[in-house]
């Protein structure tokens, strides 16, 4: 009898610990003092990884990593995604293929809303972009010949900007407004006194235009970047007033989204204003030191 009571005594204490730790392990909390910490790894989602695809060209890709390296600790992954036209970015954020761009100006996006009745938004201006007429031939403006021909950049706005350039060169008249639209063409030319031909290319290609023609309008980041000549030997220079910001395009519903508030938070400090400076040298100039960066050109 002794030996049975023994024996169940046993078997109680056994099954008693078996159903301690079945509860325990389906609990799976630990007491740390006055806490209790829940260490079931199941109710731990780890925070998913947003992907952002940013579109730019070739010249603006720095401000991409820029983006890239602002948004590194969070939980927001930047995909540069390059494209070979200027119109290209703003095409494939507007068809949803991309979820943002650093490429064009304000002015060109107000322009390209217009044309292809889109819904872009500039999310913060980052930078201005300027531009210069160059020339490999030609040390100044009097020196360009009769008929000289002048290459620039293509699109509404740049076709703009550079006729406005022209005409502050002394080279060309313009109509007192636009005949059409809210900016200026090759038709609103009324007087041309060297018979000047303006024609506009890809902007990616303009600097390769250089030696065949007379002279070129590019933007200063385009010249840098060609590495034919510096920036600075321009022989004429844009009127700031014309000059629009330049900053994260986004499709309107994502103007105020958390990922951009975040990139514009961390891209909007002194560290990073520096790395602008770095990586662009002067051939942009972020918007807050425009006025007094222009002032000196």
């Amino acid at each position: 009898m002794k030996i049975k009571r023994l024996l169940t005594i046993v078997l109680i204490l056994i099954l008693a610990f078996t159903m301690v730790a079945c509860q325990n392990g389906d609990n799976a909390v630990e007491e740390t003092g006055n806490n209790v910490v829940d260490t079931d790894d199941s109710s731990k989602a780890e925070e998913e990884v947003i992907d952002l695809k940013i579109g730019c060209v070739a010249a603006t890709r720095p401000s991409v990593e820029l983006m890239k390296e602002a948004l590194e600790d969070t939980k927001y992954n930047v995909e540069i995604m390059v494209f070979d036209g200027n119109n290209l970015p703003a095409e494939a954020l507007n068809a949803g293929e991309i979820d943002g761009l650093f490429c064009n100006s304000r002015q060109w996006m107000e322009a390209f809303n217009k044309e292809n009745d889109a819904n872009l938004s500039m999310a913060f201006p980052y930078y201005c972009s300027y531009s210069g007429l160059y020339s490999s031939k030609v040390d100044s403006v009097s020196e360009l010949p009769e008929g000289a021909e002048i290459v620039c950049s293509n699109g509404l706005t740049n076709i703009d900007q550079a006729l406005k350039l022209l005409k502050k060169a002394g080279l060309i008249e313009l109509n007192d407004s636009p005949r059409e639209g809210d900016h200026y063409s090759i038709l609103d030319i009324t007087e041309n006194k060297k018979n000047i031909k303006v024609t506009p290319v890809e902007l990616v290609t303009t600097m390769n235009s250089i030696h065949d023609v007379d002279a070129v309008v590019a933007s200063a980041v385009i010249v840098r970047d060609s590495g034919i000549m510096s920036p600075n030997d321009y022989i004429a220079l844009c009127d700031p007033e014309g000059i629009t910001p330049h900053g994260l395009i986004v499709n309107k519903e994502d103007e105020s989204s958390e990922w951009a508030k975040l990139a514009e938070e961390i891209m909007n400090t002194e560290e990073y204003y520096e790395k602008f400076n770095e990586r662009y040298d002067g051939t942009f100039i972020l918007e807050v030191e425009f006025e007094e960066r222009f002032s000196e050109k």
